[in-house]
């Protein structure tokens, strides 16, 4: 819950801020017009030990038709003290990074709300590593590549003529492959994962964007 509610209250605070200026705003989707692309999402991962960020770059090739490239990342790390006896803490870390390259499609337009959808190609790695198994000196440590592609669909709204907010929605199916490590003392193990495919649906596949344009 916590993933839509501050996206949605940021964006209700910029888009007050943004008002007072007064300028009729108007949408901004001609051959040439470009931006820079902040997720929302990103910041309501911020906390102690985490860090999640979305940005990304859209250049329109043609009128209502544009190119845009997406690159996510996040980082998760948590410390669980040892009980006593035990050898060590437990440590677990996660990094995950993913690009999105993709083409957009305006299919409806006001004065300044536009209604698209597109295709994105989806390429990702992620590592996470695990010190202190059942706080022992046994660590894990695992690799995963994912590549895959989808559909997203979403509405755009230029509270100035500069600036827009997007609400959107992703439907990306991919196929993940990794190894896993294992080490425990001078014995190290590692195991090869079958390929898995999968389709990302929930929450976690809506976003919430901020966009700037400049020529």
């Amino acid at each position: 819950m916590k993933k839509i509610a501050v996206p949605l209250a940021l964006m209700f605070f910029v888009i007050t801020l943004l008002k007072l200026n007064g300028e009729e705003p108007s949408y901004r989707a001609k051959v040439g017009d470009n931006s820079l692309l902040f997720s929302l999402i990103g910041l309501s991962e911020l906390s102690a030990g985490n860090f999640g960020a979305g940005f990304g770059y859209q250049y329109y090739l043609f009128n209502h038709f544009a190119f845009r490239l997406s690159i996510g990342s996040s980082y998760f790390n948590e410390t669980t003290k040892k009980p006593n006896g035990a050898e060590r803490d437990r440590v677990v870390s996660n990094f995950n990074l993913v690009f999105n390259p993709g083409l957009r499609i305006n299919v409806a337009s006001s004065s300044n709300i536009l209604a698209y959808f597109g295709g994105e190609l989806s390429i990702g790695y992620s590592n996470e590593k695990k010190e202190g198994e059942n706080f022992t000196n046994i660590e894990t440590i695992s690799n995963y590549y994912t590549y895959g592609g989808g559909f997203f669909f979403g509405a755009e709204w230029f509270c100035f003529h500069n600036v827009s907010l997007s609400a959107e929605y992703h439907l990306i199916l991919t196929t993940s492959q990794g190894t896993t490590e294992y080490r425990s003392g001078t014995i190290t193990q590692e195991t090869i994962h079958p390929y898995m495919t999968q389709l990302n649906l929930g929450a976690s596949s809506a976003n919430f964007i901020i966009s700037f344009f400049f020529k």
